[in-house]
């Protein structure tokens, strides 16, 4: 019985992480590379501390499988926070878990297996509990601030008398400007103009947990049947190659950050030489160049990480990824062999309820027919799916 228990804690937990990707004030890089940084040290450390040797555990995996996993989980990773950022914590997550349906194709396209015709049918109604689920998100405070503005691209409105000293905070810091649940518009990549924010948005929210839940599901497929006794090792594999990555990022960013600065300081010694225009339009090339969007498809830019937040932020995001998230992933994986596949899948899905439990107490996100009801026929369907 406590399994249940610790299964329910670890879905509770887990489920507060779109509000947190929503509130904290740490752009969509940082918070991926210190996910991985944080997962990466932890599992490595619990693989040492409860003696999992060398041989018997970071060997079981090639060179190649770490790398796989890591690319397939990264971008898994990314995709989960951009969906988490757009749509409601119960809306994300509901997208997040039809993973069950790639699951399910997938193990009918890789291992051939016979999938009865009823599933089929689950399938299809999975899909239109999305379909509903995403269709009003009227109860979506930053889709509906867009729902009237034309969707603008590469466009940048910067006040002509900004002082020296926000330039080189929009050079050096990204959380305030690249934060996508904020008010101030973000431009994509994308030179579309006929279409709205509010539609491109929802676009890109649906495509990242579809894509979320479709890497979920391939990680699930390349480890199938390669269930490590160590849960500590079933963590690392996913987060090592990640981890490394990321301290690399880390360590370009604050070299190009130093350039930035030097770049910044000779445009400044330029600009008190020329004119009030032409330090205005110097300024706002300066940040136009340097902006980071936080976007789906904006990530990959010259300047990922905000290297200039504070040490209470950054402690903040450790503590709740190693505490919180790497915990409840813990108990999961802990849980997986020791549990009965039904009352797993059954209990898992109280993420979903926990998640909008968790956007109505901290965002005041209210609960429209449309998530009820298309929250509903998911649950239902990836039940039968996984029964």
């Amino acid at each position: 019985m406590y399994e249940s228990g610790l299964l329910v804690l670890a879905e509770l937990g887990l489920s507060l992480y779109p509000q947190f990707i929503k509130l904290v004030n740490i752009n969509l890089e940082s918070q991926v590379v210190i996910r991985f940084i944080t997962y990466a040290i932890i599992g490595v450390g619990g693989c040492i501390i409860s003696s999992t040797s060398i041989n018997s555990g970071f060997l079981d995996y090639s060179i190649m499988e770490y790398i796989v996993l890591g690319l397939v989980n990264i971008f898994h990773v990314i995709a989960s926070y951009s969906t988490f950022q757009i749509f409601s914590s119960g809306t994300s997550y509901t997208l997040f878990y039809t993973q069950p349906i790639f699951n399910l194709l997938g193990r009918m396209l890789l291992y051939n297996e016979r999938i009865p015709i009823v599933k089929f049918i689950y399938i299809i109604i999975a899909l239109a509990g999305v379909h509903i689920l995403t269709s009003n998100q009227s109860n979506n405070t930053f889709l509906e601030s867009k729902s009237h503005q034309p969707h603008q691209s590469n466009q940048l409105k910067s006040n002509s008398s900004e002082s020296n000293l926000d330039i080189l905070s929009s050079i050096s810091s990204t959380s305030s400007t690249s934060s996508i649940s904020s008010t101030s518009s973000t431009s994509s990549i994308f030179s579309t103009s006929s279409i709205s924010d509010y539609d491109y948005y929802v676009t890109i929210g649906l495509f990242s947990g579809l894509s979320a839940a479709i890497t979920e599901s391939i990680m699930y497929l390349l480890v199938k049947g390669k269930y490590n006794p160590s849960t500590f090792q079933n963590l690392t594999r996913f987060y090592l190659f990640g981890g490394i990555i990321s301290i690399g990022i880390i360590a370009y960013s604050y070299s190009t950050s130093n350039n930035n600065i030097e770049q910044f300081n000779n445009q400044s010694n330029q600009s008190n030489q020329s004119n009030q225009s032409n330090q205005s339009n110097q300024s706002n090339k300066v940040i136009e160049e340097n902006k980071i969007e936080n976007s789906f498809f904006d990530l990959f830019s010259k300047q990922r990480l905000d290297i200039s937040m504070s040490w209470q932020q950054l402690i903040s995001a450790v503590a709740f990824n190693g505490i919180i998230g790497f915990g409840g992933y813990y108990l999961l994986y802990y849980l997986i062999p020791k549990t009965g596949t039904v009352l797993f899948n059954s209990l898992i899905f109280l993420g979903i309820i926990f998640s909008y439990m968790w956007g109505y107490l901290l965002s005041k996100e209210s609960i429209i027919p449309e998530n009820i009801l298309g929250s509903s026929l998911i649950i239902i369907a990836i039940f039968m799916i996984n029964s």
